[in-house]
């Protein structure tokens, strides 16, 4: 156990690497076959709308930014669990990145913002940026179909003007969202952006979405998504990045369909998690949810669409009665 500052990852993005080695101070991250380099990572835009590379400049730079931080995140590990001190758990990235609206990107309150919301989600120490102007310019169609961060499934979002977009964990809480909106909002549809995590979670979320799909007469709208790294084994399982690219997808789909705002449903008690000792406090308490977490979010997401917001309506609820608000609503649709 050490309480030496950790040393600082530096990671390389899409056409800036000049390798795929990946260290414990360096990350290369290629998400398509560049200058004679094989792709390590899946990300893609295919099956997201019927055109993706129609999408805003700055929106496919904010997805390709979230999906190689959370590949980065998996790369590097945090420390032992049973360490005693926070400080083994904080890390330090300076990320390297091309993105097609430079000059978007290099504004420093932006970046100061996607830092600080990082930051605190993660629990890590820092997160900077070296944006640099893509040589590449729009990635070719044949490319950005050839990798997925949707699931073959998925439906296109053409017609979603009349409907609500919320994240979608598979959980209790996100469950009675879903059917909330579903039951108060009779004339939307509703978007539910999901991560596919495991075989098991994925499971699970397809059979609540086929039932309710079947319930609600097809107003359900599944978005899921994957993004991994292909050829190194994962060694950081905490995923605490996750919040940001799962939000991004969210943002990104409100952007495509003119939405201003998406919904989190999950009780204030789980979203705080207040640590039951001192060692938790930092990136072993998960702050996912936590309000600040998403007020951190929504002002990085601000810089896009300076009227957007994400509603949390089950902020003020306890666990017990979020969990008892939750089985009312279960009860009004199996019944």
């Amino acid at each position: 156990m050490t309480n030496a500052s950790p040393k600082l990852v530096k990671v390389f993005c899409g056409e800036l690497c000049r390798s795929v080695e990946c260290t414990s101070t360096e990350l290369n991250l290629l998400n398509r076959d560049i200058n004679g380099l094989e792709a390590n990572i899946t990300i893609g835009y295919s099956k997201f709308v019927n055109d993706p590379e129609n999408l805003p400049p700055r929106i496919l730079d904010l997805l390709q930014i979230a999906a190689h931080i959370f590949c980065a995140d998996r790369l590097i590990f945090r420390g032992s669990r049973d360490s005693i001190s926070n400080k083994a758990w904080g890390r330090s990235f300076e990320v390297h990145i091309p993105v097609l609206d430079y000059d978007f990107w290099n504004n420093q309150a932006l970046q100061t913002a996607l830092s600080e919301a990082l930051v605190f989600m993660t629990g890590d120490r820092k997160y900077s940026f070296v944006f640099e102007k893509s040589e590449l310019g729009h990635l070719p169609k044949t490319d950005l179909k050839q990798l997925s961060l949707f699931e073959d499934e998925v439906v296109q979002i053409d017609g979603a003007d009349k409907a609500d977009v919320m994240l979608f964990s598979g959980g209790l809480d996100s469950l009675a969202g879903i059917i909330e909106r579903l039951n108060t909002s009779l004339d939307n549809k509703l978007i539910v952006v999901s991560h596919k995590a495991n075989k098991s979670v994925i499971r699970t979320q397809n059979q609540i979405v086929e039932y309710l799909q079947q319930h609600y007469k097809d107003r359900l709208l599944p978005y899921g998504f994957e993004c991994h790294n292909r050829k190194t084994q994962s060694k950081e399982e905490t995923q605490r990045t996750r919040m940001f690219l799962y939000s991004t997808i969210a943002f990104a789909i409100c952007n495509c369909a003119d939405k201003h705002s998406f919904y989190v449903y999950e009780n204030g008690i789980t979203s705080i998690n207040l640590p039951t000792q001192t060692d938790v406090v930092n990136a072993r308490a998960s702050r996912t949810t936590h309000p600040k977490t998403l007020g951190l979010l929504k002002k990085v997401f601000q810089f896009f669409d300076t009227d957007f917001d994400i509603i949390a309506p089950y902020y003020d609820k306890t666990k017990k009665a979020g969990h008892n608000w939750s089985l009312w609503m279960l009860l009004t649709v199996y019944r």
